[in-house]
């Protein structure tokens, strides 16, 4: 018997493919230029069936599989892709179970939410960058990270320094002041001599510790800036430096006056021009919110000083070894009657500076248990 050859129906020619009409079902036909094998598939639907010629081996491009079921890859299946209904919230999981780790890799990898918005990109040899709301947050760099914002934390610990680049460095606690539980560092003296330009600039530190480490004084220190009309009617406006506190009391431990003099000191006829008094001082009244009150005065500039200096100058005063201390009272800037300015043209030129240290005293709390000594102020 004569031997016998079988021939699939085959062609060499690069990415030709059978069509529906060349096959016949359970027929295989060959591409022997692409090593491919193609075979004729049917739904066998009645009366007009869906035929479809697939490839042999290949991998479908959608891959469709219902909620609930798992897709699984690994000789042990150890990656799993599923979709599953959980009380009618549709869950999409990725599992990685082997010894080994989930890998995804890219030149570029981001991490985006349906609409674009991005929540992590991450570049080769580059930064990675974390976002909220699409907005950048964290940055990794070289060094370290870069927040773009605050920081939230329970406890922070740094093993050797915070090296803070602007030379600011501003820590609190977000909770009540009353509370005592915080601490503030900052600074105060930005670019001239006492302040940064505004007309307030406050730093606090904390000093005073009584037996077993406890905390019974915070000092102050606040500077303002007076100009051109700030140095109008301070008399009968006195200017409000440190407002009242309720219950508390401020205690004056230091006032300083820095004079920029400029070319006009304020000293010619109805300026500073008048008998030898102080041309403004720091003090509280001895009603509350009551200018014609008796004003006691702390500390204040002499006009006779005032004319002396040639330039520039400081001047220091501190408070009487004894003095008034009035609890709920501003802390006012204010001129006698003689040296009420009340004309733009007369006020100085220059710029003075005022700086105050102060304590701030609770007048129930600050003498309780202090020291073993229990108190109640009344």
């Amino acid at each position: 018997m004569s031997e016998q050859t079988i021939k699939l129906k085959r062609s060499n020619q690069t990415g030709k493919e059978p069509t529906e009409g060349q096959l016949e079902l359970g027929e295989v036909a060959i591409n022997t230029k692409d090593g491919k094998m193609f075979i004729k598939k049917s739904d066998e639907a009645d009366p007009t069936p869906n035929e479809e010629i697939v490839e042999v081996g290949k991998i479908a491009k959608g891959l469709d599989a219902p909620t609930d079921e798992v897709i699984t890859l690994g000789d042990n299946n150890e990656l799993s892709i599923s979709v599953a209904d959980s009380g009618g919230t549709i869950n999409s999981t990725i599992s990685e179970t082997g010894n080994g780790s989930l890998l995804i890799k890219g030149t570029h990898l981001g991490l985006t939410s349906p609409s674009n918005e991005l929540y992590l990109m991450a570049s080769e040899n580059q930064e990675v960058g974390l976002y909220y709301d699409g907005n950048l947050k964290l940055t990794t760099s070289a060094t370290g990270i870069n927040v773009n914002d605050k920081i939230v934390a329970d406890e922070l610990v740094v093993s050797e320094s915070i090296n803070v680049a602007s030379g600011k460095l501003f820590v609190s606690n977000s909770g009540s002041a009353n509370s005592k539980y915080y601490t503030k560092m900052g600074d105060y003296g930005e670019g001239n001599f006492f302040g940064k330009h505004g007309s307030v600039n406050g730093a606090q530190y904390t000093l005073g510790v009584g037996s077993g480490g406890k905390i019974v004084e915070d000092q102050h220190i606040k500077t303002f800036r007076l100009r051109g009309d700030d140095f109008k009617n301070l008399n009968t406006a006195p200017k409000t430096l440190i407002p009242a506190e309720s219950g508390k009391a401020h205690i004056i431990h230091e006032v300083v006056f820095y004079v920029d003099a400029g070319t006009y000191k304020g000293t010619a006829a109805g300026g500073f021009d008048t008998v030898n008094r102080p041309c403004y001082g720091v003090g509280i009244f001895s009603i509350a919110d009551t200018y014609n009150s008796v004003f006691y005065s702390y500390a204040g500039l002499p006009r006779n000083i005032l004319i002396a200096e040639s330039g520039s100058f400081l001047w220091a005063g501190e408070p009487d070894s004894d003095y008034r201390v009035l609890a709920n009272r501003d802390i006012h800037l204010r001129s006698s009657a003689e040296h009420e300015i009340t004309n733009s043209t007369k006020v100085p030129n220059g710029d003075h500076y005022v700086k105050i240290r102060y304590s701030t005293l609770s007048l129930d709390a600050d003498f309780a248990t202090i020291d073993g000594l229990v108190t109640t102020y009344s």
